[in-house]
């Protein structure tokens, strides 16, 4: 025990592992967690505006994005983007905000202390009939990462992964390889997990979907110093981490009680963590917020 405990504060003090994510491994403890108003109860995705002056999200009916305060969670600010639709993500490019449309459409302007009145169009052209969930963005290759929660025919391949694409926006089109988790590195992470009680709960998941890829991501971002990619999937409640090439590493069982349904997750520069989850159940949507103690 002595000789594990050494390791994790090596890991610790070299930055390989988040301290505050290291003190939780199912991050069942956030520093903070804020109830956010009913209409929010069904936020989706995050990211902060530039200089860290608002975290923004999407109500995912409408093209409308909040501005919350990133100490406390109030929403401070509100700005009309776009028209109605299921927008599922949302990322800050430098001064360039995107929106993402689950059916591949993106929306992109210019923001000066707020989203400028001129909206771009863009189709990223992936498959007809895939649905595309969550945005986030690499800035080390300059692409932008599209979540695929759902494939056209996805029971037909076995071999199926999900994850994410690249897409540069210069191009016209997204790459055609999805990076991801494979069927049998999500199992071989549930049987890792040493809670029972949790390992039980997913195990029966994945059981229950037989034939087919339960994943469904529904949000990603980088890390700002390790440069990982952090993708949450509401399905199964599962936080799985990939290296800067797309390698899975780990996965996190996240507190259904906290995250009945996880849509949203980005970082600070400091490295703190945000994750949202809409409402449910009685249970108000809300951001869970994870302080980088280093």
């Amino acid at each position: 025990m002595k000789i594990y405990h050494h390791l994790l504060l090596i890991l610790l003090m070299v930055g390989i592992l988040p301290s505050s994510q290291a003190q939780d491994g199912r991050l069942g403890k956030p520093d903070q967690i804020w109830n956010l108003p009913p209409e929010l109860v069904e936020i989706s995705g995050l990211t902060f505006a530039p200089g860290e002056t608002h975290l923004l999200c999407l109500q995912d009916e409408r093209g409308i994005v909040y501005g919350l305060d990133p100490r406390s969670g109030q929403i401070s600010q509100t700005w009309a983007v776009t028209g109605k639709g299921d927008y599922e993500g949302l990322e800050m490019v430098d001064s360039t905000l995107y929106l993402l449309r689950s059916d591949g459409i993106l929306f992109r302007t210019q923001w000066r202390n707020g989203p400028d009145t001129l909206v771009e169009k863009m189709d990223a052209g992936l498959p007809r009939g895939t649905d595309v969930e969550g945005l986030g963005y690499n800035a080390q290759t300059g692409s932008l990462l599209l979540c695929i929660k759902d494939f056209q025919n996805e029971s037909s391949s076995p071999t199926l992964i999900k994850g994410w694409v690249h897409w540069n926006p210069a191009k016209d089109k997204p790459e055609p390889e999805v990076c991801g988790i494979s069927r049998e590195a999500l199992r071989q992470g549930i049987l890792e997990e040493t809670d029972r009680k949790v390992k039980g709960r997913l195990i029966d998941w994945l059981d229950q979907k037989e034939g087919r890829f339960p994943l469904g991501p529904s949000g990603l971002a980088m890390h700002p110093t390790t440069h990982e990619i952090w993708m949450l999937s509401a399905r199964g409640k599962l936080l799985l981490v990939f290296d800067a090439n797309g390698v899975y590493q780990r996965l996190y069982s996240l507190n259904p009680s906290i995250f009945p349904q996880p849509e949203g997750i980005a970082f600070n520069q400091r490295g703190d963590l945000f994750i949202a989850s809409e409402g449910k159940k009685g249970i108000p949507a809300r951001v869970a917020v994870y302080r980088n103690r280093k």
